[in-house]
């Protein structure tokens, strides 16, 4: 957890840009669980299992000072955003042949985000708008993954991996090639 404030200023001959006539308060809190399961079938596979659950919120309130002793219109102006993820990995990996490894597996990422704002007023009514926009959608990703050597030197790696977002219905493909000497 984390905040800042900064203290406006209530002239304006002392304020070089227009944030300096505010006060504002920046704060944010990070939340990070997870568990990680391993298992070994056999000589050459290897089964990992991990789930992680996360939340990240921030917040921005700003207060308008007066300025030279004479009321603003806005009064306040307050941000808030939200960041939830449950994220799933299964990672398949073994040997293949003498010097080949591969990975066969899937991340899923759920997403629930959301944003708001609130502006009120000292003049008008106490809130002049207020908005809030949620967001909900998984994220799907399979793989596989080969890894290889060309002698002693040169290591070359293959793959693909699918990546689905189901708000959208986007689905991609993205092919991996890489060598290493």
């Amino acid at each position: 957890s984390s905040g800042n404030d900064f203290i406006g200023v209530d002239s304006l001959s002392q304020a070089e840009e227009e944030k300096e006539l505010s006060d504002i308060r920046y704060d944010g809190n990070m939340d990070l669980a997870g568990v990680t399961n391993v298992n070994y079938l056999g000589n050459s596979l290897k089964l990992t299992n991990s789930l992680i659950l996360s939340r990240n919120t921030s917040g921005r309130n700003q207060d308008v000072n007066f300025i030279d002793g004479v009321s603003t219109d806005t009064e306040s102006q307050i941000d808030k955003y939200e960041d939830n993820r449950i994220s799933f990995t299964t990672n398949l990996k073994g040997k293949a042949g003498t010097y080949g490894t591969y990975a066969l597996g899937y991340n899923a990422v759920y997403y629930n985000q959301g944003v708001s704002r609130e502006i009120s007023t000292r003049v008008s009514l106490p809130v002049i708008s207020n908005a809030t926009v949620r967001a909900q959608e998984w994220l799907i990703q399979p793989f596989a993954n080969y890894t290889g050597f060309w002698g002693k030197r040169l290591k070359y790696q293959g793959g693909i991996q699918f990546s689905h977002w189901s708000g959208n219905r986007v689905l991609a493909a993205e092919p991996r090639l890489s060598l290493e000497y």
